[in-house]
């Protein structure tokens, strides 16, 4: 380094939707995973659920967790849930859409925690580790680019509207 220059922040990485895919098996299992023992009357685990284990080593964690909270329950109990998430977004086959069809059904708070640690784990990025205190951030840019879903807010006004009746 020579005297008078800064080291400079090495750029940023170039995300895209076909780098975000990879992650879509964990996704939609931990996303399964939600809907079922939510349809169960039962809590959901937390959104960093599994967040060291990918794949099969996932797949194992949830049958765990199943097996821990509901008698004789295992993985494969969830390949209803599982099939109506993947029925969402499988026929996509170009990856900007087919990553904005499985966001709009996957559990969001995992989806952001789990995206968030495999950023920081394959770039480095510390930053994102704190991915809870990501999430007012995210969505108040959500909100301010009008990026909310035109069908979401129909659904939301619909259910306010009812509310106040």
């Amino acid at each position: 380094r020579e005297a008078g220059y800064a080291l400079s922040r090495s750029p940023s990485p170039k995300v895209s939707s076909e780098f975000l895919l990879h992650l879509e098996d964990d996704l939609v299992d931990v996303t399964a995973l939600t809907t079922f023992m939510v349809r169960q009357g039962k809590r959901s685990p937390k959104p960093g659920f599994g967040q060291e284990h990918s794949g099969e080593k996932l797949r194992h964690a949830i049958e765990s967790h199943l097996s821990h909270a509901i008698a004789d329950a295992g993985y494969a109990i969830l390949s209803e849930d599982i099939n109506k998430i993947r029925a969402f977004s499988e026929n996509e086959q170009e990856s900007d859409k087919r990553w904005e069809r499985l966001t709009r059904l996957v559990d969001g708070k995992k989806a952001l925690s789990r995206v968030c640690n495999y950023l920081s784990r394959t770039f480095k990025i510390d930053s994102v580790q704190p991915w809870e205190e990501m999430r007012g951030c995210l969505a108040n840019r959500i909100a301010s680019e009008n990026l909310i879903d035109a069908e979401l807010e129909k659904v939301i006004s619909y259910y306010a509207e009812a509310s106040e009746l």
